[in-house]
């Protein structure tokens, strides 16, 4: 497969999942691969295996992706816990958000288009412009 085209998506992703870097003298795969090829008989057992024959000094590396501290997982846990933290002494914005929350309950034929975690989602970042700032933000140095 060394110098040849690659034609089916199964070949584009053993490409994708696999680099050798002579430099370093490291076969470095992905997660992905590495479970993959943990299948006795698989494609990828038997191309991770050619490799290794074919360079047999080089180590073998599972690539590890780098996750940003920073991120932020926005979903209801968190958006509840925010509003608690945040909210004015008569509960307002709580009670409007559980209000949005209903609204995604209520059946598709009872709404004019159909209400999702978006809708939410998209209410909360208007009420706390400060946390859509923070995840552009977090999204910019990623």
């Amino acid at each position: 497969m060394k110098n040849e085209i690659c034609t089916t998506k199964k070949e584009m992703n053993l490409v994708d999942n696999m680099k050798i870097e002579h430099k370093t003298r490291e076969i470095i795969i992905t997660k992905r691969m590495q479970l993959a090829a943990g299948k006795f008989g698989s494609e990828e057992y038997n191309v991770l295996n050619q490799v290794r024959k074919d360079n047999p000094e080089y180590s073998l590396v599972v690539r590890e992706i780098a996750k940003s501290k920073a991120r932020l997982k926005l979903n209801y846990d968190f958006m509840v816990k925010y509003i608690e933290k945040h909210d004015d002494e008569n509960k307002s914005i709580m009670s409007a958000f559980r209000e949005e929350q209903q609204k995604m309950k209520k059946q598709e034929g009872e709404l004019p288009e159909r209400y999702s975690f978006g809708n939410i989602r998209k209410w909360f970042l208007e009420k706390y412009p400060e946390v859509k700032n923070y995840i552009e933000n977090t999204k910019k140095a990623a």
